[in-house]
């Protein structure tokens, strides 16, 4: 019986690895020939592994965070001020391939669908407007047209400090508060507000006519 059982287990573990090497072999293939950001390579790697391979930056609807700029909320705080301005650290514009080589590897990424439009979501953490945040990256036609900066688990008092910070940065009077607060420029929207989970600061770039006819829906 132990004759018959050790080459058994022998060609079990064979049939594993050759399993294991052609996964990993098939894995290789889709990342070099689409890219490993691809939604080829992604596709293909939920399929073979049943997981993702990168953290998820963004779980919930685009769509939802995308209506926080159409649906405003009534009596918020609103300034429309002169000029252009983009994101921190970035430009709306910058593709992709720019973003990889200005810096490190995305913390998280995933790709989500807008009317069946791709949007490739990358994800850094990072020190802004004196507290860590997580700011998300929106990609779509391969050039950057939103930026997200987004505060977890931070107290009164920290989003508080933030809203005078980032209310500096723009040139805006100190309100010693962080209600809703939606400012226009020529090129950009802009939305600061809590959901009671998180702070969120959006930046959406205007005079993108797709996303403008999502919105009218």
């Amino acid at each position: 019986m132990e004759r018959l059982l050790i080459p058994a287990i022998v060609v079990a573990v064979f049939i594993l690895l050759i399993i294991i090497f052609r996964i990993r072999l098939m894995l290789f293939y889709s990342r070099r020939v689409h890219g490993k950001y691809s939604n080829k390579f992604i596709s293909r790697f939920k399929s073979l592994t049943k997981t993702n391979p990168y953290p998820y930056c963004l779980k919930t609807e685009l769509f939802q965070h995308l209506c926080l700029f159409r649906d405003r909320k009534a009596g918020a705080e609103s300034h429309t001020l002169d000029g252009e301005i983009n994101p921190p650290g970035m430009r709306f514009g910058l593709t992709f391939k720019e973003f990889l080589n200005a810096g490190e590897e995305p913390d998280c990424y995933n790709i989500v669908f807008l009317d069946k439009q791709e949007v490739n979501i990358a994800g850094k953490s990072g020190s802004h407007f004196g507290e860590e945040a997580l700011l998300r990256y929106y990609f779509m036609a391969n050039r950057l047209f939103k930026v997200d900066l987004l505060y977890r688990n931070v107290r009164k008092q920290d989003i508080i400090k933030i809203s005078s910070e980032f209310r500096r940065s723009l040139g805006l009077p100190d309100s010693h508060s962080a209600g809703t607060l939606y400012v226009e420029y020529d090129n950009c929207s802009i939305y600061f507000g809590d959901d009671g989970f998180s702070l969120m600061i959006k930046y959406l770039e205007k005079n993108n006519s797709f996303i403008e006819s999502v919105l009218k829906y």
